[in-house]
Order: structure tokens, then C-alpha cells, then sequence
């Protein structure tokens, strides 16, 4: 790659990611002022316009090359051709939980990039666990007790719409019962260059199932299951919220909790089964999670066609 003549596009956002690839070139030995053409894409106004004020004002993105586009990125082709770098924000704490995988497609990737391109993140993957927590579930709870429905074939009492939600959490007063296992892997997407050779990494978003065990090592009573997530950015460049890979003091994500309608009691020596699916409809423009216990008791599917919780695209 050709270090004194790159384009790069970026989501922009109001210019966090901006401004820390700038610093990046002023740290760089390699690079300078006016070897990187940056364009800074972003669909919402409010935050364009915020863009464009920083563009006109601050020193650092004058004494650069920055181009604020307003567009939603799917939308946008450089008028300059196919770009060296693509980087992008759209990580949530599941990882996949903000719709990246749709977003950032084989074919928008090919379209938009260089043979030799890059892709920042490259790829990440989702882990969970299960949690007990009666504090964090009585909570959700509450935030709409009076909202109540019945779910999946053969009902669910008593449940309401926060129960068939995943909530981002700082957790404190929790327990997990099967600390040996630790966070199993969930879901995996893989962001290189479409021509390379990774059949293997499911890279085509769609819908996805997943059958997690975990042996109970303590008696316990199950919440809902936490979540994490593992990402590449670039070369052996990583960060990860996951607790046994954890990136030093970075605090930047929170964990995932995907909450049970009602609460599991398991014992010493028996294997909780939780299946998840990630459920992708292109005609609606909505991507969503739907999951269920399976052992040891067998519970409704929560969150059934995206009906309580999902994300358009």
C-alpha cells in the first residue's frame, strides 16, 4: 500500500474517529499532512453539521484533507475510485448487535475498496455466559411491570417487553455458575477482502443459530446470559471486552445482558442449554436476536420475529 497517497472513508459520527486517525498521522514517522485524503461519511444532519464546524475551525483537520459527505455509507460511492481503508464504528457490546455485518457486506467491500484494501475491524466475535443477578433482572423488570403479553407457542406469562430485551449493563452484585467454561463463543463475522479465501467465516450476514452448554459447577438461580465481544482491528492490533481477554483500562464498551422471562434454579452438576438466534430481514430492514433455555427445562423463544426488540438497517 502506497503510504503517501492513501483514501480512507470513515463513519464519522460527530468526529471521534476523526480526529483520533489524525492524531495517529501526527504520531506517525511515516506520514504527514496531506498524504492521507480523509472522507468522513455520516447519514445524520445534526451530526454533519457538527462535522463541518470542526472541518472549518480546527487546526488539525484544516492542516489535513478531510471531506465531510453526508450519506448514509451504503449509499456512497468516492468519485475518486475504489478507496485504501475503510474504518468504521459500528461495534456494539455484543459485537454484531449494531448491524455491522450488514452494513459493512462483501459486496459493499468490494465495491468500495482496493484489491489490496483494509477493512478496520477486520472481524469480531460475540461470547456469553450465563449470570445470576436478581438485582439487575427485579430492575428490568420494573422499568414497565404493567406492560404484560404472551410469547412463543405455548405462552409466557407474566413477561413484559424489557424481559425480551438485551440491555447494555455495568454488572456488580453478580454471580457466575460456571466459571470454568467462562464465555463461550457465540457468532463470528469476518470483514477481510472478499476475493481472499474465507468461506469458512460465514462472512454473509443472515440468520444464525447457536446451542451454548455450560456446566453448573454451584447451585444458582440463572438471570439471563451476559455478553461480550472479541475483535481484530488490524494486523495483531485487538481489544475485547470479553473478562478473560479484557484490553487494559479500556471502557469504551459494557457488557451485553440478554434477560430470561423468568428466572432458572439449576443445580450442582446439571448442564444449562441456551440457544440464541440472530435473525436478519431484508424486506422490513431488521435485524434481531431471539432465545431460549433448553435445559434444564425447556422455556418459550423470547423476542419471537422481533417483536419486542430489534435493529433496522
Amino acid at each position: 500500500m502506497d503510504l503517501s497517497n492513501m483514501r480512507a472513508v470513515m463513519v464519522a459520527g460527530r468526529g471521534g474517529l476523526v480526529e483520533a486517525a489524525l492524531r495517529a498521522i501526527s504520531k506517525s514517522s511515516s506520514l504527514q499532512a496531506g498524504d492521507v485524503i480523509f472522507y468522513a461519511v455520516e447519514k445524520n444532519e445534526d451530526a454533519v453539521m457538527t462535522l463541518r464546524a470542526r472541518a472549518r475551525h480546527r487546526d488539525e483537520w484544516k492542516a489535513h484533507s478531510v471531506e465531510v459527505v453526508c450519506s448514509d455509507l451504503r449509499d456512497w460511492t468516492p468519485s475518486t475510485g475504489p478507496l485504501d481503508v475503510v474504518i468504521s464504528e459500528f461495534l456494539g457490546s455484543f459485537g454484531d448487535n449494531e448491524a455491522s455485518p450488514e452494513l459493512l457486506t462483501d459486496a459493499f467491500l468490494k465495491r468500495i475498496l482496493k484489491p489490496n484494501g483494509v477493512c478496520i475491524p477486520r472481524g469480531y466475535t460475540s461470547f456469553c455466559q450465563p449470570m445470576m443477578c436478581p438485582a439487575l433482572w427485579t430492575d428490568i423488570r420494573s422499568l414497565m411491570a404493567d406492560t404484560t403479553t404472551a410469547l412463543g407457542a405455548g405462552g409466557l406469562a407474566n413477561s413484559d417487553k424489557r424481559l425480551s430485551t438485551p440491555f447494555v449493563v455495568i454488572t456488580n452484585r453478580c454471580f457466575y455458575p460456571s466459571p470454568s467454561v467462562g464465555a463461550q463463543e457465540v457468532f463470528t463475522f469476518d470483514h477481510q477482502r472478499p476475493d481472499e479465501d474465507h468461506s469458512d467465516d460465514h462472512s454473509d450476514s443472515g440468520d444464525r443459530f447457536k446451542s451454548l452448554s455450560f456446566p453448573v459447577e454451584a447451585d444458582a438461580v440463572i438471570h439471563g446470559l451476559q455478553g461480550y465481544f472479541e475483535c481484530s482491528l488490524y494486523g495483531s492490533v485487538t481489544m475485547s471486552i470479553n473478562p478473560k481477554t479484557h484490553t487494559p483500562d479500556m471502557v469504551s464498551w459494557f457488557p451485553i445482558f440478554l434477560p430470561l422471562a423468568s428466572p432458572i434454579t439449576v443445580k450442582r452438576g446439571q448442564v444449562f442449554t441456551w440457544n440464541i438466534w440472530r435473525r436478519v430481514d431484508h424486506t422490513t430492514r431488521r435485524m434481531w436476536y431471539e432465545w431460549c433455555v433448553t435445559s434444564p427445562c425447556v422455556k418459550p423463544v423470547q423476542n419471537t420475529n422481533g417483536s419486542y426488540y430489534y435493529v433496522g438497517l
